[in-house]
């Protein structure tokens, strides 16, 4: 993910999932609408000044709230 730039600034990578510019709800729906039930991987870590661990945490917890929300 990445965070969402100021007018005509370059993109920032290493955005948290939840407040970066990528919308995971979106994306996660199109997934499952599309039939995909495979599992499900954090690649890469926002760049914020906390641990690997709060880091991780905070991604799951979000992609598993987002996934409580959608249907099916």
């Amino acid at each position: 993910n990445y965070v969402a730039p100021e007018e005509g600034q370059p993109l920032r990578p290493g955005g948290s999932l939840e407040e970066g510019a990528l919308d995971y709800g979106a994306i996660l729906g199109a997934a499952l609408r599309a039939g995909y039930s495979g599992p499900l991987a954090l690649e890469f870590l926002s760049w914020e000044p906390i641990s690997t661990e709060e880091k991780i945490a905070r991604d799951v917890a979000y992609l598993r709230s987002l996934l409580a929300e959608l249907p099916g």
